[in-house]
C-alpha cells in the first residue's frame, strides 16, 4: 500500500498530459473583451439553429482518446470526461472516465485474459 503523504501514483506522462490540456483550456478561455469574443455571437447563433443548441456544438462527438501504457497509474479527478486507451497487453482498450472510476487503477478497468469458452459435451 502506498503511503498517504505520497499521494496517488500517477505517471509523469499523464501528469503532462493534463498539463497540457489546462494549458490549452487557458488560452482558450482568455478573452479580453466579451464584445471582442466570437463565441458569444456563436452562441447566440447556435439558439436560434433548427436543431436546437446542442445540434451545432458537436454533443456526442469523440474526442481523441489518449493512450495510457501504465496500468498501475490511479484515475484523479482531472481525468473526468476524457476518453483514454488503456493498453491490455495486447490490444487497446477505450474507456471514458467517469466519476464512478475516481481513484482506481487504470489496470482494474482493462481486462488482460480472455474468459474461457467451454465446448458443448455431446452425449451419445
Amino acid at each position: 500500500m502506498r503511503s498517504k503523504w505520497k499521494g496517488a501514483y500517477c505517471s509523469p506522462e499523464l501528469k503532462n498530459i493534463l498539463i497540457d490540456s489546462f494549458s490549452d483550456l487557458e488560452t482558450e478561455n482568455k478573452s479580453k473583451d466579451p464584445r471582442e469574443d466570437p463565441r458569444a455571437q456563436q452562441d447566440s447563433d447556435l439558439d436560434q439553429a433548427p436543431g436546437g443548441p446542442l445540434a451545432l456544438k458537436g454533443i456526442g462527438t469523440k474526442q481523441k482518446p489518449y493512450l495510457v501504457y501504465s496500468r498501475s497509474s490511479t484515475i484523479l479527478p482531472d481525468f473526468i470526461g476524457k476518453f483514454v486507451n488503456i493498453h491490455n497487453g495486447h490490444t487497446w482498450k477505450t474507456l471514458e472516465i467517469k466519476h464512478l472510476h475516481v481513484g482506481y487503477k487504470f489496470g482494474e478497468l482493462a481486462i488482460t485474459k480472455k474468459s474461457p469458452r467451454y465446448k458443448m459435451k455431446f452425449k451419445k
